[in-house]
């Protein structure tokens, strides 16, 4: 058989989120099964687009434990919840209880959230399931990252899906998530114009994750 020109865009298996693996595994601690995850590092695909697809299967109680701690992007991202019944499809089939900045919103519809860079989304639960339904998340970037996590008290015991790593830069550490050090180092490799030293600059300081509280 020829060797394909456009095989290496049909993707059908990828590796588990890195950072939730065991959501993999159709029985875990989180309410999804997770079926795609593409990332940069994951498919060397010139602009491929991250993506992570899931399965909702089961509603979680939601707690302290059991929420996101809340944290923006240094990219816009599409959060998207699809309801599966094909005679309903704008019925979600269950509820999901998902929070933007300081507002609480209600979703039971199929839906699609446009978080724009540097907005507070999370914590989010599964309130109820009455039937599986879809939950895929995208952005307008092919790596993955956290660029800061809320640190109000509040979110204390919620949950961090990341690392603190120190990335030095111009003779200075900054301590930042290992995901977004990650990013700055891809955007240096793939940027040109982009240095580590001009993109340390939009990493996030004290003032600026407190910029929304009151």
């Amino acid at each position: 058989m020829a060797k394909s020109k456009y095989g290496k865009f049909f993707i059908t298996e990828t590796s588990p989120n890195p950072l939730h693996p065991q959501t993999r595994n159709r029985i875990s601690n989180f309410p999804w099964m997770n079926t795609m995850y593409i990332n940069e590092e994951l498919q060397k695909v010139k602009g491929v687009l991250y993506l992570e697809t899931n399965i909702v299967l089961r509603p979680i109680a939601g707690g302290e434990e059991e929420g996101s701690k809340p944290h923006y992007h240094p990219f816009d991202e599409y959060l998207m919840f699809l309801g599966m019944d094909p005679e309903d499809p704008f019925n979600l089939g269950g509820e999901v209880e998902f929070w933007i900045e300081e507002e609480k919103h209600i979703i039971t519809k199929t839906c699609a959230i446009f978080v724009p860079k540097g907005i507070y989304h999370c914590p989010f639960y599964i309130r109820k399931v009455d039937r599986p339904f879809m939950f895929i998340t995208t952005g307008n970037t092919s790596k993955y990252a956290h660029m800061a996590f809320s640190d109000d008290p509040k979110y204390a015991k919620y949950m961090f899906l990341d690392e603190i790593a120190e990335f030095k830069v111009g003779g200075k550490t900054h301590k930042i998530t290992k995901t977004y050090a990650d990013y700055l180092r891809w955007l240096n490799e793939k940027t040109r114009e982009t240095s580590l030293k001009a993109a340390a600059e939009d990493i996030p300081d004290k003032v600026k994750q407190n910029r929304k509280k009151k």
